[in-house]
């Protein structure tokens, strides 16, 4: 997992910068700290974006390996083969096993990718909802 750093634009006091735009019946600093945790949240959703992407790749390379690795083993089988029916009913075995294995990897690469989409979605959603709870509570109307 990543390194956790703070982020030095998250970190300054808000009362310096909305003293000067100061609008009757606005909460600015209740604004900008809702813009603080909409950073946070896309940090947060990035963050597990490009973790589901490596976990992904990661998967994609071990199968590759395995793969090739199976490539080398069908050769030999094949190699192997006394007639030519004997080297047919092996080359259909071997098409199957390839064609069953591939649509499993797929299944599997899909489910982590919509896994980690699902995940990125929940945290934006979130924040989202929030965000305009806040923008409410914000803004209060005029004595």
């Amino acid at each position: 997992m990543a390194k956790q750093t703070r982020n030095p634009f998250l970190d300054w006091d808000v009362s310096k910068f909305t003293e000067p735009f100061a609008v009757p019946g606005v909460d600015a600093k209740v604004l900008l700290e809702s813009q603080r945790k909409n950073i946070e949240t896309l940090t947060a959703a990035n963050r597990a974006a490009y973790e589901g992407a490596q976990a992904i790749a990661r998967r994609q390379a071990e199968i590759l390996r395995d793969a090739a690795s199976e490539a080398v083993k069908a050769t030999r089988e094949l190699s192997g083969a006394s007639t030519p029916q004997d080297q047919f009913v092996k080359q259909t075995q071997l098409v199957k096993q390839g064609y069953e294995a591939a649509v499993a990897n797929w299944r599997e690469l899909t489910e982590m990718n919509a896994k980690s989409g699902a995940t990125v979605v929940e945290l934006i959603s979130k924040r989202v909802s929030e965000g305009l709870d806040e923008m409410q509570k914000a803004v209060h109307p005029a004595a």
